[in-house]
């Protein structure tokens, strides 16, 4: 067996914090840039995060690895909470410094975002989600479209005017009215990620609409449709 987090190199620009160990059987050749890689790989108690969305994830399962194309089929992962989601498509590492991905993944009451307001100021929180979710593109042009249904649980904030924010707590920040989030700020939490929602959000969940005039309404949803791009 052999730990993972010797693999972070060439995933790094996707996930971090790896651990746990790996079992494989892999052939490879050519150089670190570009390399050749085939086998097959046994995940034990492996843990990630996920860099987009900072939620943590545990696998036990196994993977193949075609001219370094790691092929995705029936992979069931864990989140810290026990809930289950099954992940099915594929990661080119060809370019291990910016790998291209093309994954679905179908979720049943699954933490899905787990951000505070320093790793994006735009909406950040706690989200539970059913639904399908799907990665497309490098990591550097990333698409991420979501079609799901939050549940009990999910907490999130939306500060209305896009202000940036200040303060000691993550979560309830305060705005300065004379503040504000340019087009370039906006970039550098993004670096070219687009990311789609169609988002069913359930009574149960709860958000804190942060206004111009540093006030927070706390509302729960009981059936409604709510869509966000970022391009």
């Amino acid at each position: 067996h052999t730990e993972l987090i010797i693999f972070e190199p060439f995933v790094k620009s996707l996930v971090s914090n790896l651990s746990g160990q790996v079992s494989s059987k892999l052939n490879v050749k050519g150089k670190f840039s570009n390399p050749q890689i085939n086998g097959d790989l046994n995940l034990l108690q492996a843990g990630l995060t996920v860099n987009y969305l900072k939620t943590p994830y545990i696998i036990n399962d196994d993977v193949t690895v075609e001219n370094s194309v790691i092929m995705i089929k029936d992979l069931v992962i864990n989140d810290k909470f026990g809930n289950k989601a099954t992940v099915n498509g594929s990661v080119d590492l060809k370019n291990p410094n910016n790998p291209d991905i093309n994954a679905s993944i179908k979720a049943k009451n699954f933490l899905a975002l787990n951000t505070t307001a320093k790793d994006n100021p735009l909406y950040y929180g706690t989200a539970f989600a059913t639904g399908t979710f799907t990665f497309k593109g490098p990591t550097d042009a990333m698409n991420i479209n979501i079609k799901a249904a939050t549940e009990e649980g999910t907490v999130f904030t939306i500060p209305l005017n896009g202000a940036s924010t200040i303060g000691d707590n993550d979560f309830i920040t305060y705005v300065a009215k004379d503040s504000t989030l340019t087009k370039e700020n906006k970039a550098d939490y993004f670096n070219g990620l687009t990311m789609e929602f169609e988002l069913t959000v359930d009574q149960a969940s709860v958000a804190w609409l942060q206004d111009s005039r540093q006030l927070y309404l706390m509302v729960c949803f009981w059936h409604m449709l709510a869509r966000y791009r970022r391009c």
